[in-house]
């Protein structure tokens, strides 16, 4: 009964994430490398990466990003303007990665480069929410 209550509350404190799927903040993906996990973060810039794909920065833009999000050429038209994502919070689901673990090369996977940050391939646009839209600047 209290595993039961726990994993209720974790349901109704983060919509979408479950047992099997932490929430876990950018700036700690390394301690959940090719776990499945959702990542939350401030997407900062995006970028068009090689062979068409989008690369969505979280927490600086790259080359210093905490993570990067790939998203690759055939998911692209998906996205409508990658811009519109800048200064919005996103939840990311997927599997971090620095492609050394894994055996994927980092420097390229078929025609599709990759990050050297941590980074997840989104496999499905549905992967990737806003969470929280910009913060008004004051001037």
């Amino acid at each position: 009964m209290p595993r039961l209550l726990a994993l209720l509350s974790i349901a109704l404190i983060f919509p979408g994430a479950t047992s099997a799927q932490r929430l876990v903040e950018h700036t700690k993906v390394r301690m959940f490398l090719n776990e499945e996990v959702v990542v939350e973060g401030p997407l900062v810039k995006s970028d068009r990466g090689p062979g068409g794909a989008i690369w969505f920065s979280l927490g600086k833009p790259h080359p210093s990003a905490t993570v990067v999000v790939v998203v690759p050429s055939h998911l692209v038209a998906a996205f409508g303007n990658p811009r519109d994502y800048e200064g919005k919070t996103v939840r990311v689901t997927g599997r971090p990665t620095t492609g050394e673990s894994d055996g994927i090369n980092p420097g390229a996977r078929g025609s599709m480069a990759l990050p050297r940050n941590p980074f997840i391939i989104l496999e499905d646009p549905s992967k990737l929410k806003v969470v929280a839209p910009p913060v008004p600047k004051v001037p």
